[in-house]
This record gives C-alpha cells, structure tokens and sequence, in this order.
C-alpha cells in the first residue's frame, strides 16, 4: 500500500513539474507578431554572398601582385641600384613600375611580367567594379523594403532593420 500511494505522489508531482515546466517556457517565449520575410532573407544572403566575393577578390589581388614582386625580384638585374630595386617591388601597380627610368631598359620577361600582372588586376578590378554595383542595388532593395515596411508595421520595422543593421556590422 505504502508503495502504491509513493508512486501516486510521484506521478502527481511529476505531472505538477511538467505542466509547470510547459506554462514557464511559454511564458518566457516572446510572443512575436513579425512574420517571416522571404524577401529580406534574401536580401541578407545576397549582401553576404557579395560581400564573400568582394573579399576573395582583395584576397585574390594581393596574392598576385604579392607572387608577381616575389617573381620580378629573381629576375631584376643585379647591378640594379637597391634603393631603385625595393622601391619598384614595393608597388603593385604596373604603371607606376612602368614609370622607373631603368623599366625600359629591363629585359622582354620582366616587361611580360609586368603586363601580365595588370592585365590580371585589371580583371580583378572590373569584377570588384560589378560587384559594387551589385550591391549598391542591394541596398536600395534593402532600402525600399525598410520604407514599405515602417508604413505597415513598426514592429516589424524594427526587427527588419535590427537585423539588416546586425548583417552590415558583420560584414566590417
């Protein structure tokens, strides 16, 4: 008998527990109106995406110039004067290379070098270009939907912005 009854009272606040259990968790949930927005969802992923490209493409420029300078000091002449010799690898920028006295006079492989290497950054820099405007129309989509929202809704406004605002902060 002794067990029966412990075992009711052990089922009773077991019960007790989980039903308390319940009523806290949907008391502490914050109860929100904002509905999902697809729209804005995929405005944050096209913002991060673009942004992702645009620092592989940064990536991807300092590594050429970085592996072209490493390349053209094997090449330079030796009897070239130090001064003149770090200050040319120290550039990543073929006009301004192109712009030393002693350029026309360095062998056809460092001029090919050279060229190849601004040819490459000029690829790179018509890309990061387009990506830019990309995103620039991005955030006029960003922008548009903000002002449609703040006449519907504050509340969801305020979440939207929250999170584009959250979005932008990461991507510095």
């Amino acid at each position: 008998m002794r067990n029966v009854i412990f075992s009711y009272q052990k089922d009773v606040i077991l019960r007790k527990y989980f039903w308390f259990l319940i009523v806290g968790l949907l008391l502490s949930c914050e109860a929100s109106t904002v509905k999902e927005n697809e729209e804005a969802v995929q405005l944050i992923k096209v913002r991060d995406s673009l942004e992702q490209v645009q620092k592989e493409l940064k990536v991807r420029l300092d590594s050429m110039w970085k592996a072209t300078n490493t390349e053209l000091a094997a090449i330079l002449p030796s009897d070239m004067p130090q001064q003149e010799r770090n200050n040319m690898l120290a550039l990543s920028n073929a006009p301004l290379i192109r712009m030393f006295e002693v350029y026309d006079s360095l062998p056809s492989n460092i001029h090919q070098l050279v060229d190849k290497a601004e040819a490459a950054d000029k690829a790179i820099a018509v890309r990061f270009q387009e990506i830019t405007e990309q995103k620039d129309a991005n955030e006029t989509k960003i922008e548009q939907l903000l002002l449609t929202l703040s006449k519907e809704s504050k509340e969801e406004f305020d979440y939207w912005n929250a999170k584009f605002n959250v979005s932008s902060k990461k991507q510095k």
